[in-house]
């Protein structure tokens, strides 16, 4: 491929209205206003610019370079503008020039500049028998980035095209090759699936959650001075309330059946324990053998007894009684 200066033009002067522009030929997808503002006001002032490139395809010119001087042109009000004019054999060439062009000169280009890029060039049939790299030399890109663009427009010719169809051919170092292209195997997730948001939650009224309603929320509280009754449901229940008052007190009740149910269980392990002991002690005598141990008992009480002194002393009574009644009763005849 002929560089910019190898190829044979003219340089002509023509009207500016002349020398068309077509978005095909534009590979910059927004063209920067502010580098057009600052070119027209260097035209003004009589700076030199070079000649807009130019492709006479049917009698017509193509501009393939020279966009934001164009524009600058058209903001100035310029008639005449000087062009280089080079012949083409066809749009799709004047396509190629263009993406060479907006490629390696002017403004710095965007990612999706490069995209429309490759993507205009792989739409003509030209740029279908270029190689990857050779399209990426045109481009201004790495190859890889191309096969990428190269596949994803293949995958997608071959879902619309019908399954008899042709593959289509690339050029290649051994000559005129059909396109051959891997299926990308389907990435998996290492955080595993992906869980459900969990779901919103409940709203219940201010009777529904025990909450004081407006009316009295910012009353004093009689049981706590200085406190208000909201600020009082918020030290008692938190600030976000999710279950309803019932269900809580359902909750509470459960939960105290439960320590309940371990009290009695315990209550009978150490029944067990006391019917096993060959005489039983009163609670007199259990304090006094314990004081009376090497220490006057301070060692035994400190270590193992001293937080439950008093509850061991309260119900060792109920104990015994627990015990009198399990010895005295007996189990009723079997029918």
């Amino acid at each position: 491929m002929l560089s910019k200066d190898e190829r044979i033009y003219r340089l002509i002067e023509v009207p500016t209205e002349k020398a068309a522009c077509y978005s095909d030929l534009q590979m910059r997808q927004v063209l920067p206003q502010k580098t057009i503002r600052a070119y027209a006001t260097l035209m003004r002032d009589g700076s030199d610019f070079p000649p807009l490139d130019c492709a006479e395809v049917g009698g017509e010119l193509l501009v393939y370079d020279g966009f934001l001087r164009k524009q600058a042109y058209l903001l100035n009000g310029t008639a005449l503008i000087k062009v280089r004019v080079t012949p083409a054999e066809d749009r799709e060439q004047v396509v190629l020039w263009a993406v060479q062009a907006q490629a390696h000169e002017g403004l710095k280009r965007s990612p999706a500049d490069k995209e429309f890029s490759v993507r205009q060039l792989l739409e003509t049939e030209r740029g279908q028998a270029m190689s990857n790299v050779d399209v990426a030399k045109a481009a201004g890109v790495v190859e890889s980035y191309v096969r990428k663009l190269r596949e994803s427009r293949v995958s997608i010719a071959q879902c619309d095209s019908d399954s008899s169809k042709q593959p289509k051919k690339v050029q290649t170092s051994r000559g005129l090759r059909p396109l051959k292209y891997k299926p990308r195997k389907p990435r998996l997730d290492p955080r595993g699936p992906v869980k459900p948001p969990p779901p919103p939650l409940p709203k219940f009224t201010c009777e529904e959650i025990g909450k004081p309603g407006p009316e009295i929320a910012n009353e004093p509280h009689p049981d706590y001075p200085g406190w208000t009754r909201l600020d009082v449901f918020h030290k008692q229940h938190g600030f976000v309330q999710t279950h309803r008052l019932t269900d809580k007190i359902k909750g509470q009740n459960e939960q105290a059946a439960r320590a309940i149910i371990a009290i009695v269980r315990d209550v009978g392990v150490l029944c067990q324990k006391f019917l096993a002991l060959p005489r039983s002690l009163s609670p007199a005598e259990l304090v006094m053998t314990l004081e009376g141990m090497p220490g006057g008992g301070r060692k035994v009480w400190g270590r193992n007894l001293k937080q439950c002194q008093a509850e061991l002393v309260a119900v060792l009574p109920q104990i015994q009684a627990i015990v009198a009644a399990a010895s005295a009763w007996t189990a009723p005849p079997e029918d």
